[in-house]
């Protein structure tokens, strides 16, 4: 027994020194390997772990704390990058603004510039507009007191004549000596028989129809006086020759106006037909119109002084041919 015990001893003996010594460079640990040892141990510590005695569930509660360290370094690493590369880009944006922002200022002068010299152009061109509109005002009235004036005289020419509505044409196969006499006999019947006055045909310088002859239409009688004494009398017994119930049959005598005074008494008689005034005619060649019983008679010149008074367009298209109730008087 004893000798068996010797034999191990021996052999134990004989093993250590088979066995190499370990190397000091071996045995001494460098400062950074016990550095990061003591940063294990001291983590192993705060997680309550011991590194000898480590088991399956703290081996993975330390996974996941290393792991979480590693995640939330990571995180905060993306977010310092992140935050880096907004800031260069707001940078960048930011100066692109300030630019855009020079272009815009810039974009705002110039606009303001244009606008001012629109301006002054806009007011050289309201005053040439005024004055070329103060220019055509007065050629208008110019215009029209000509056009009046023209048409003065022309009234003037017929101071001697009157419109007879509703003699009877006389047949055409009568030649025109003929046609003439039998309208003089007409007439000097119809001046005898309705007004009682003596007119014989040697009163009369001149009698015609106006316009073409027409089938279906009794065309107008114009008659010109030797003397206006004879033209006047038998127009202040006008009204005698229409007193008949029936319109159609009456026969009506009137001025001969010129067609500017024909239009005014057209639109006139309009304002009467729709109730506006009270009456209209012409006198002497005057157009008169009367409002209501109570105004005074006017004499209206020219469709401007008709729009004036009631404030409202004035009809003024082309009248139809004469009718008796176109042209029948006050």
């Amino acid at each position: 027994m004893v000798k068996t015990n010797h034999t191990k001893t021996k052999k134990s003996e004989q093993e250590k020194a088979r066995k190499p010594e370990p190397s000091s460079s071996k045995a001494t640990s460098s400062p950074e390997k016990q550095k990061s040892q003591a940063d294990r141990d001291t983590m192993w510590s705060d997680a309550g772990f011991n590194e000898s005695e480590l088991t399956l569930s703290q081996l993975k509660n330390m996974i996941t704390t290393l792991a979480t360290e590693v995640f939330n370094k990571q995180k905060e690493a993306i977010k310092a990058e992140v935050d880096e590369e907004v800031e260069a880009r707001l940078y960048d944006q930011s100066e692109e603004f300030e630019q855009l922002v020079d272009q815009l200022k810039d974009d705002m002068k110039t606009l303001k510039e244009e606008n001012e010299s629109l301006k002054e152009e806009n007011i050289r061109l309201k005053r040439r507009t005024d004055r070329l509109q103060f220019e055509i005002s007065n050629k208008d009235n110019k215009i029209r007191e000509l056009k009046m004036s023209t048409d003065a005289i022309e009234q003037q020419l017929y101071e001697r004549d009157l419109q007879i509505v509703g003699i009877p044409e006389i047949p055409t196969e009568q030649s025109i000596d003929d046609n003439v006499e039998n309208e003089l006999k007409s007439v000097v019947k119809l001046v005898h028989e309705k007004m009682n006055i003596n007119l014989k045909p040697s009163d009369i310088e001149n009698i015609h129809r106006m316009g073409k002859r027409k089938s279906d239409k009794t065309r107008d009688l114009v008659i010109r006086f030797k003397k206006t004494t004879m033209r006047n009398k038998i127009y202040s017994n006008r009204k005698k020759t229409a007193t008949h119930s029936d319109p159609k049959k009456n026969i009506y005598v009137n001025d001969k106006l010129t067609e500017y005074r024909r239009d005014i008494l057209y639109a006139a008689r309009q304002l009467v037909k729709h109730k506006k005034i009270l009456a209209a005619w012409s006198q002497q060649g005057n157009i008169l119109i009367r409002k209501t019983d109570q105004d005074d008679v006017v004499q209206i010149t020219c469709h401007e002084q008709l729009a004036e008074m009631f404030r409202e367009p004035i009809e003024t298209e082309e009248p139809p041919e004469e009718t008796e109730s176109d042209y029948e008087t006050d």
